[in-house]
């Protein structure tokens, strides 16, 4: 995972993908060199993992833990201040961040994760990820493809979108897989959404399961996105967006953030989409499912729907939803 300088093209910054999806380049924490940085622009603040706090002899600089919602649930989080972090043309010093085990995801990908960094840090500079060649190039960023402007900035970017004829704002999660909202803030017009299955998820609060749903009428800027499905998460209101939209190298060939402007713009593979999550022939959906079910069901329906030559619900995301406080 090399660094290269581009003379007209911005500093590029090779990376390596896992799962189709998880970015992971090499920086600096503090004066540990060659750490393992995943690049999750639906984390804020950014997270370190508590060997590296250790290493570092970091100390907490709140009395008493605090509490982090994610997907699956809390996390109680001890915040501390970062001396220094550097990734490709990126330097911050002085940088709050937040400790936690990453331990799952470092057997998720099968390499040691050492910080998850968000845009707090990457959030200074304009930069696209060109999942084709697998690298970063922070600089000016050309309009490629489509482009839609901002709903909010960084650290927290979101970006509207259209479902069923409902204005949401959708925040842009390169540490996800697909496409998730917020039932609970959604209004009552969700529960009339087509129930299609079930999806399984884990992250640093554990394991649970997700209804899956399936839309008619979809678009994000001026791209029809057609029928898709999306994951629905039953979780306490907590954030000042509607959902999170994961991005896939399986599906898009380069995303863009453009600070300057106050863009984010995509190109897709193959005429992809870039909600990432798979639409299928109405022929392979699988028995509708209300809601949860029991986890004693839930891996028996999965393998039902896979077993029926269709693609099963798949993990949605591993990743912390963002803190709205500092």
């Amino acid at each position: 995972m090399s660094e290269e300088n581009g003379e007209s093209n911005g500093v590029k910054v090779r990376f390596k993908l896992y799962e189709k999806y998880l970015i992971v380049v090499q920086g600096s924490l503090g004066p540990l060199k060659k750490r393992n940085l995943l690049i999750d622009t639906g984390t804020n603040p950014t997270i370190i993992d508590q060997k590296v706090a250790q290493q570092l002899q970091l100390q907490p600089i709140t009395l008493a833990p605090d509490t982090m919602p994610v997907i699956t649930g809390n996390v109680r989080v001890e915040s501390t201040v970062l001396p220094r972090i550097e990734c490709g043309p990126i330097h911050r010093e002085a940088v709050r961040v937040v400790i936690q085990d990453l331990s799952p995801f470092t057997k998720m990908v099968g390499t040691r994760i050492d910080a998850l960094v968000g845009l707090d840090v990457l959030g200074q500079e304009s930069f696209r990820i060109d999942y084709s060649r697998k690298e970063i190039v922070f600089g000016p960023v050309g309009a490629t493809g489509s482009t839609v402007r901002f709903a909010s900035g960084p650290p927290v970017v979101t970006v509207p979108m259209t479902i069923e004829n409902r204005h949401l704002k959708i925040l842009v999660d390169t540490g996800t897989s697909g496409l998730l909202l917020f039932a609970r803030q959604l209004g009552t017009w969700q529960g009339g959404l087509a129930r299609i299955g079930i999806a399984s998820t884990a992250g640093l609060a554990g394991p649970t399961y997700l209804p899956v749903a399936q839309v008619n009428e979809s678009k994000m800027g001026e791209q029809d996105l057609g029928v898709r499905e999306v994951y629905l998460s039953n979780r306490p209101q907590c954030c000042s967006f509607d959902g999170l939209m994961g991005i896939s190298g399986a599906r898009m060939k380069q995303i863009g953030f453009d600070f300057d402007h106050g863009i984010f713009s995509w190109q897709l593979q193959d005429d992809a989409i870039p909600t990432m999550s798979e639409a299928r022939p109405v022929s392979c959906l699988p028995a509708s499912a209300p809601g949860l079910v029991p986890r004693s069901e839930a891996s028996a329906v999965i393998t039902a729907s896979h077993l029926s030559g269709c693609d099963a619900a798949v993990p949605v995301s591993h990743v912390m939803f963002p803190q709205q406080h500092r």
